[in-house]
């Protein structure tokens, strides 16, 4: 097989994850660990490949929302410490302590079963708490987090590892309220001291964070949307260099002439106003290429831009080719480079007023994704399934 098989496809760069993977170590220093974020399937990349890319290259912690995310790396032969950043699986005791997974609590209601279990099995139940220092998100409300972590360390069974908050704004050009969340977070962790309470790990920074920031607190950094090439905003650091690991691509299914005056799929909310030459490619929105991009987006072929014309259906987009000389079978780039052009994601969240990680986590598990060393194939993955190249 080959990707001539393949209508369309993603491209992972596990040389550019490297990359990637690097300039993060190198700015968080020597004497703080990486957690490489590889939730929701590493925002659409490809969890178990990237995490092994990762942890390769010098990450020491993976991050996942839910056990089964966990479970399938463990499954893929991965021992790496794992925290389960979400709050969902506390029936699965069991399965975290057996797998000697992390789980984030927020508040006392987990731990008598937690406690328990590790009773039973034996083995410690490795409990990190999040305290909200200003997401309002998740997280125990930092005027109960000492007693919520005195509980931690009486219940048997349970070993308190790590403290954590996270940033909500540290990728806004105003720093100031994150600035205020380090100094609660830091008289926090004071706070435990002064009882004896002393966390190996302690974690508030994201990606945001890392790039714009030269000053916080913790022993651990928390790395996602960077980790990909992609910047958490327009307003961070630019100058923090990143690579872009992903491209999608097609192949062009059928080319067709119309005359002046024809509507374009869907609501015909298209007209050509001119004789012209179509092409259509078969990628839509069930691919995660987004209906809103209709009449608005563009992508690549033979280096040039050409604009999608009408709406983009399930399985089908329209884009006008005009006089480029192509043919079914001629690859299409709709995220990444041709010739001298790119289309980032960050260019389609432009389109659909959004973000660059809503592009990426959204492309459809039926895409097949291509895992590039060298610029070669080196891994496959069809259909949740991995295919080894010789």
């Amino acid at each position: 097989m080959n990707n001539l098989n393949y209508p369309a496809w993603l491209e992972i760069d596990q040389d550019k994850l490297s990359f990637n993977v690097r300039q993060l170590l190198d700015s968080i220093g020597a004497d703080r660990e990486l957690l490489a974020v590889v939730k929701a399937d590493a925002y659409g990349h490809g969890a178990v490949p990237v995490a092994k890319t990762a942890l390769a290259n010098g990450v020491n912690w993976l991050g996942v929302n839910l056990i089964r995310e966990a479970l399938e790396l463990r499954q893929a032969g991965i021992k790496a410490p794992i925290l389960i950043l979400g709050c969902s699986s506390f029936g699965y005791c069991e399965e975290i302590i057996r797998h000697d997974l992390t789980a984030v609590i927020t508040d006392s209601r987990p731990l008598a079963a937690l406690s328990e279990t590790a009773q039973r099995l034996g083995k410690p139940a490795l409990v990190q708490i999040k305290v909200d220092t200003g997401m309002g998100r998740l997280g125990v409300e930092p005027s109960s987090l000492l007693q919520l972590a005195e509980k931690v360390v009486r219940l048997p069974g349970l070993s308190f590892s790590g403290l954590l908050s996270h940033f909500p704004v540290a990728d806004q050009s105003d720093k100031s309220f994150t600035l205020n969340q380090i100094d609660i977070f830091i008289a926090l962790i004071d706070k435990l001291r002064l009882r004896g309470l002393n966390p190996p790990l302690v974690h508030i920074a994201n990606s945001a964070g890392v790039i714009d920031l030269t000053d916080y607190p913790g022993n651990l950094v928390r790395a996602g949307i960077a980790l990909y090439g992609l910047y958490p905003s327009g307003e961070v650091d630019h100058d923090f260099f990143l690579k872009p690991i992903l491209s999608f691509k097609a192949r062009i299914s059928y080319v067709k002439p119309v005359p002046a005056g024809v509507g374009i799929s869907y609501g015909l909310t298209y007209t050509t106003p001119e004789e012209t030459r179509l092409a259509v490619i078969p990628v839509g929105y069930a691919h995660g290429m987004p209906r809103g991009l209709s009449n608005k987006g563009e992508v690549l072929i033979q280096g040039r831009r050409c604009p999608i014309r009408g709406r983009v259906c399930m399985d089908s987009t329209i884009v006008e080719v005009g006089n480029l000389d192509v043919e079914p079978g001629d690859e299409v780039v709709l995220i990444g480079k041709s010739g001298d052009e790119y289309i980032g994601a960050d260019e389609w969240a432009y389109h659909l007023d959004t973000i660059n990680y809503e592009i990426v986590a959204t492309l459809a598990s039926r895409l097949p994704r291509l895992y590039l060393v060298n610029g070669k194939i080196a891994i496959r993955r069809d259909f949740k399934v991995l295919y080894e190249e010789a």
